[in-house]
C-alpha cells in the first residue's frame, strides 16, 4: 500500500468483486436480489439451489482464458455448452489456453468454479456465446459463491451494455 492506496496488482477481495457487480447493474438501471445459500461451485449444488428457490433461467458458466499474448479473457456461456478453441481462437484472433484457478483469482478476485462475467477489470475481454442470446433468462452470481441471481435476457443484454471490459461475440 502506498498513501492509503493499494496496489494496481493487489488482489481483488469479494467484497470487491460483488462491489463491482453492484455497480455494473447500478449503471445498467437493472434491480437485482440476490437468493443467499450455500456456496454453489459446482452444477449439482446449483440445480439444488434452483429447485430450492424455483428458478427457471439457464445456468451461466464462466472459463478464464490467457491469451498468448498474456492477455486474459473470460469465456461465457451457458450450462451444456462447450468451448470452441478453434472458433474462440478466430473470435479472439490468437492463441489461448485455460488460466489457473489461481490466475482467475488474482486478476478478477472470483472463486474457481464462481466467476461472475460482469464488473472485471477492464483489461479483461469477455467472449460471450451466442447460445446465451437463446435464453430467456440467465442465473448468475453476483460475486460470493452463495449468492444467486437471475436475470432476464434483455436484463443481460443492458448489463453487459455498462462493463467496462471489451465484449467479443462467440
Amino acid at each position: 500500500m502506498v498513501d492509503g492506496q493499494e496496489s494496481a496488482d493487489a488482489q481483488p477481495t469479494a467484497d470487491e468483486v460483488r462491489q463491482r457487480v453492484v455497480e455494473v447493474f447500478a449503471r445498467s438501471g437493472v434491480d437485482f436480489s440476490p437468493h443467499v445459500h450455500e456456496a454453489v461451485l459446482d452444477y449439482e449444488t446449483a440445480a439444488q439451489v434452483r429447485e430450492r428457490f424455483r428458478l427457471t433461467g439457464t445456468e451461466t458458466k464462466s472459463l478464464f482464458l490467457r491469451g498468448k499474448s498474456g492477455r486474459h479473457t473470460m469465456f461465457v456461456s451457458v450450462e451444456g455448452q462447450r468451448l470452441d478453441t478453434a472458433r474462440a481462437r478466430a473470435a479472439l484472433g490468437e492463441k489461448f489456453s485455460i488460466a489457473s484457478g489461481d490466475e482467475l483469482k488474482a486478476v478478477t478476485g472470483c472463486e474457481p468454479g464462481c466467476a461472475v462475467p460482469l464488473g472485471l477489470p477492464p483489461q479483461v475481454t469477455l467472449l460471450i456465446d451466442s447460445a446465451i442470446e437463446h435464453e430467456p433468462r440467465l442465473i448468475l452470481s453476483p460475486g460470493p459463491p452463495t449468492e444467486t441471481i437471475e436475470v432476464s435476457a434483455s436484463q443481460w443484454a443492458a448489463l453487459l451494455s455498462e462493463t467496462d471490459s471489451p465484449v467479443v461475440k462467440y
